[in-house]
């Protein structure tokens, strides 16, 4: 007769693995997170590739938005969900830049693992990080020449032109010249007297 597994390999369902410490327990939950980059990575940029994704209920999606791309994923991993957080909070604050966070969140823990590696206690890469990202803001703070463009007035149309033609070009390559002004003129015909008062959920 064959011999089943025992001890927590009994309890749990075939092909399940358990691991045993702090570190190899940090190595997989990076491992399931830098997955997710990976599968983002090639997406990145004017030269990107769209993926087709198809969802639970079988509904097929072609893009290279890393927004739609993860939402539409069953991503169950507590870790890299986390990233799939990352990304959605980017891209409600900001709307664009979702594939930048999963890259960089991608190759910081590419990093921590080598580290890890290398007997660096995680406590200690931690505070590396934090200081580290205390440094760049301090950095771009103090550097006022690293700004490439400043809005000045969110009601100017030729302003406006100059702050999205960078973000349509990457969406509509050669018709940036004239979607620009369409699209600036667009928002300032419903801007209101006080920007403030714009509800962004409004918009559909």
């Amino acid at each position: 007769m064959f011999k089943g597994p025992v001890g927590i390999q009994s309890l749990l369902k075939d092909g399940t693995q358990s691991y045993a410490g702090v570190d190899e327990a940090l190595l997989k939950n990076m491992e399931a997170s830098k997955y997710v980059s990976e599968i983002t990575k090639t997406s990145l940029g004017p030269c990107g590739t769209n993926k087709l994704i198809v969802n639970h209920i079988n509904k097929h999606f072609v893009t290279s938005d890393t927004a739609t791309m993860l939402k539409e994923l069953d991503i169950f991993h507590p870790a890299a969900k986390l990233v799939v957080m990352a990304v959605q909070a980017q891209e409600q604050e900001c709307g664009d830049a979702t594939n930048l966070v999963s890259i960089i969140i991608g190759e910081l823990l590419e990093n921590a693992e080598q580290l890890l590696k290398q007997g660096i206690h995680a406590s200690d890469i931690i505070r590396g990080y934090e200081m580290a990202g205390d440094r760049v803001v301090k950095y771009l703070n103090d550097n006022d020449d690293l700004v490439a463009y400043t809005l000045g007035d969110v009601k100017s149309v030729d302003q406006i032109s100059t702050a999205i033609k960078s973000v349509l070009g990457a969406k509509q390559y050669g018709l940036e010249d004239t979607l620009t002004r369409l699209v600036a003129t667009a928002c300032c015909s419903v801007m209101p007297e006080d920007p403030k008062k714009f509800d962004i959920d409004n918009i559909r």
